[in-house]
C-alpha cells in the first residue's frame, strides 16, 4: 500500500481514504468513504471503488472488529468475502 490520503468531514461524519495497493505488476487504485449512521451511530458503512491499470482478478475481504477496548472479552471479528474480476478502460 502508498500514497495513503485520508480527510476527515465533520460535518457527515465521513472519512475518505484513497490508497494505491499494488501486487504482481499491477496497481489497484482504492478510494474508501467510511461513514456512520446518524440515527444508529453502531451502524457503520463503506463505500469501496477499484480502478486497476490492468485488468484482474481479486479477492476482497471486508471485517468488522467490534469489540469495545476494555468492556470485557473481545467477540471474534467478523469477515465477508468476495471474488471480483477488474476489467480495465
Amino acid at each position: 500500500m502508498r500514497d495513503l490520503e485520508q480527510s476527515y468531514d465533520f460535518s457527515t461524519g465521513e472519512l475518505s481514504s484513497k490508497f494505491i495497493f499494488a501486487a504482481s505488476g499491477n496497481a489497484v487504485h482504492c478510494e474508501v468513504l467510511t461513514f456512520a449512521s446518524r440515527e444508529d451511530p453502531t451502524l457503520v458503512c463503506q463505500e469501496l471503488s477499484l480502478t486497476a491499470e490492468r485488468a484482474c482478478d481479486l479477492k476482497l475481504r471486508a471485517m468488522i472488529d467490534a469489540a469495545a477496548k476494555g468492556k470485557g472479552p473481545a467477540p471474534q471479528p467478523r469477515f465477508g468475502e468476495v471474488d471480483v474480476r477488474l476489467q480495465n478502460h
